[in-house]
This record gives structure tokens, C-alpha cells and sequence, in this order.
């Protein structure tokens, strides 16, 4: 086994798909956090002119409504001038460099908005609000760092704010990445028929080698991509990966350490890694064409983003676990039938693999029978 590995390292190490994945990522990382690094303050200022922005739209579906007029006015009115209030209170210390005002704002701001959802005929009010959910996961982030926001750092320039950022875009990416760059992984001997049938082994053993080589370099690309996010935010002097992130479970809404998130982040990509390339494999195996295989792959993982009304009947479709930061802020458990979070996506992902493991057991079956079928078949011929 360890010379048929060591012929897959030797067969691929100049394939250029490898080399792509390998520099996309570290370009994907170190270009993002320039970005996040040279984006100022501003930020903060047009995020409050949005969030202005949405409130007034909400109080135009109260005109001619006067605060003096208290048979007219509504405890939800009053709540959406409340927060008008808390924007610009937030906005005004982003201006006079008060991080102490921009935080009471914008926690007042999320108390306020959090009664607002309980309030009678809000319908079409909260509409354009953000959802209850995003609400509770902002609010119970800034209560956790209350003790902590003594800097605009806390809320703008620090690790667990890019990496969390970062993660979000990066995801639903990496399937795809994993898709590309696995989808000839039984295609590509053609080329290399002296090395691969020079060695007496069964295709069993073949099939592990390929598979053991092609897990293995993608666990690696996610452990460099782990220690490029700590040593580039490191570099740039963002050393907080000790903040709490908001994430949802079963029980409701609760903080964990950014190092402990980015852990089961990367554990579970990891798992969805192996799936993938199974999935790779099975595709090969049954149409011997990579454009297929990667039309395949695609349509199964993306195609709740196309049709999203697959992803509420099939609470525990492909779509629906490609992304673990859509699991652990609850966003897949909003849009689907039933409540859906880490835990359940990370079995739901093992049932795919073992399914897909006997798929690819079945085929070869089924293969080798037919083979052994013809040999029969022809055998009988000749001698006739």
C-alpha cells in the first residue's frame, strides 16, 4: 500500500490541478485579509447609514403619526423611533472615536429590536428588520463581550471577526474546490499506465491508494489553511481568537471561544472532504468521464441553492450540509422543514459516505460480473 501511495504522490505531484488548489487557497486567504485590513472605519458608518436606512423605510408605514398623539401611537412605533435613536447614537461614536457610545448603541439597539418581535401587528414592519434569529446571535455576541469593548478593535479590526467572515465566504467554496480537483481521480492512469501496471495489485487496492492519497492532500490543504488564518492574523496583530462567536443548537443560542469554532468547522469540512471524493469516485466509476462527474457533483451539493424549495422537503439534503457556518448560525434550520444544526448535518454527511461507500461496492460488483459474464460467454464460443 505504501508504494502504491507513493506512486500517486509521484504520478500527481506535477498535475496542475494540485497546484491550483494549493496556491487558490493561500491567494483566497492572504488576499482577503488585506482586504479586511485596509478596510477602515467607514465600514462601521455605512453599515449605520443602512441600518438607518431600513428603520425609516419601516416608519414610513406610519405617516402622519405624531409621538404627541398618544391615542395614535403604538408601543411598536415608539420601539422603531427607539432605535432610530440608538443608530445615531452608534453612528456617533463611530464619529467621535467613542467605542464605550458605538456599543451601547448597538446593543440597545438589538434589545429593542429583540422586544419588536413580540409586539402585536408587526408583520409588515419587521419584514425588512433583520430575522429574530440574526437579532438573538447579534445580541447575545455583544452581551458576551460587554467586558471587552473598551476598542473599535472588538468590533471591526480583530481575529474572530475576519476568521468568522472569512469562513462564511470560504465554506460553500471549498466543495466545489474539492469537486474540480477529485473529479478524474480514476481517469487520469491513462497517462501513467507504465507505473500503475507494474505493480501486482488488486483494484481494491488501487482504489484505496487513490483514495487515501487524494483525503489526505485536501486534510492537508485545510491544516495549511488553519495555520495561515493564525499566522497572517498574527501577523497583523489581530490576536483575539479567544471572542466569543454566537452559534445556535438544540437548545437555543449560545457563545463558544473562536478557537473552538474554527476546530469544528474545520473537523467537519474535513469529514465532507472524504464524502466528496467517494462521491468522485463512485461518479467515475460509473461514467469514466470527468465533465460528468463534475456536472454530477455539482448538481448534487448546489442544486437547493437553485431550487430552494428543495431544501425545505429535503431537510437533510446534499445542499443543506455543504455549509457548516449555515448550520452553526441556524440559517439551514430557518429555510428548512425541520430544525437542522451541526450535530445532525455531521451524521447526516456519515450516512452519505457509508451510502456512497456501498454505491461503489455495488458497482464494482455489478462490474466484475459483467466482466466475468464475457469471459464466460467467450469462452464457451471459442470452444464451440
Amino acid at each position: 500500500m505504501k508504494t502504491l501511495i507513493k506512486s500517486e504522490w509521484w504520478i500527481n505531484r506535477k498535475k496542475i490541478d494540485y497546484k491550483i488548489g494549493f496556491f487558490a487557497i493561500m491567494l483566497i486567504a492572504i488576499g482577503c485579509l488585506f482586504f479586511y485590513k485596509f478596510s477602515t472605519l467607514d465600514d462601521l458608518e455605512q453599515e449605520m447609514d443602512h441600518q438607518q436606512t431600513i428603520v425609516r423605510s419601516t416608519l414610513t408605514q406610519f405617516q402622519r403619526i405624531s409621538l404627541s398623539d398618544t391615542e395614535q401611537v403604538t408601543p411598536l412605533y415608539e420601539n422603531i423611533v427607539l432605535q432610530s435613536r440608538m443608530i445615531e447614537t452608534a453612528r456617533l461614536g463611530i464619529i467621535v472615536e467613542s467605542p464605550d457610545v458605538y456599543y451601547k448603541g448597538i446593543l440597545q439597539l438589538a434589545q429593542l429590536r429583540d422586544k419588536a418581535y413580540s409586539m402585536e401587528d408587526n408583520d409588515n414592519v419587521l419584514v425588512v428588520l433583520p430575522s429574530k434569529r440574526e437579532n438573538d446571535l447579534t445580541l447575545k455576541t455583544l452581551v458576551a463581550l460587554e467586558d471587552k469593548s473598551n476598542s473599535f478593535a472588538t468590533f471591526a479590526k480583530n481575529a474572530g471577526h475576519f476568521v468568522w467572515w472569512f469562513l462564511s465566504f470560504f465554506s460553500p467554496l471549498w466543495f466545489i474546490i474539492v469537486v474540480l480537483i477529485s473529479s478524474d481521480l480514476l481517469l487520469n492512469d491513462r497517462s501513467h499506465l507504465t507505473l500503475i501496471n507494474g505493480y501486482p495489485f488488486s483494484k481494491t487496492k488501487l482504489l484505496l491508494a487513490k483514495v487515501i492519497f487524494n483525503v489526505t492532500y485536501f486534510w492537508g490543504l485545510l491544516l495549511f489553511l488553519l495555520g495561515l488564518l493564525f499566522m497572517t492574523s498574527l501577523a497583523f496583530g489581530y490576536r483575539s481568537f479567544v471572542d466569543p462567536v454566537a452559534i445556535t443548537t438544540g437548545q437555543g443560542i449560545s457563545t463558544r471561544p473562536l478557537w473552538q469554532v474554527m476546530l469544528f468547522i474545520f473537523s467537519y469540512l474535513a469529514v465532507l472532504t472524504l464524502v466528496v471524493v467517494l462521491l468522485s469516485v463512485l461518479l467515475n466509476l460509473v461514467t469514466k468521464n470527468r465533465y460528468i462527474t463534475i456536472l454530477g457533483s455539482l448538481s448534487v451539493g448546489l442544486v437547493g441553492y437553485f431550487l430552494p424549495q428543495i431544501n425545505y422537503l429535503l431537510p437533510y439534503g446534499p445542499t443543506n450540509i455543504i455549509d457548516p457556518v449555515s448550520l452553526l448560525v441556524g440559517q439551514v434550520s430557518e429555510t428548512s422543514r425541520q430544525p437542522l444544526y451541526l450535530p445532525q448535518g455531521f451524521l447526516a454527511v456519515l450516512c452519505y459516505g457509508v451510502l456512497t461507500i456501498g454505491l461503489i461496492a455495488l458497482t464494482y460488483l455489478i462490474k466484475s460480473h459483467t466482466l466475468h459474464s464475457r469471459a464466460t460467454r467467450d469462452t464457451v464460443g471459442g470452444n464451440a
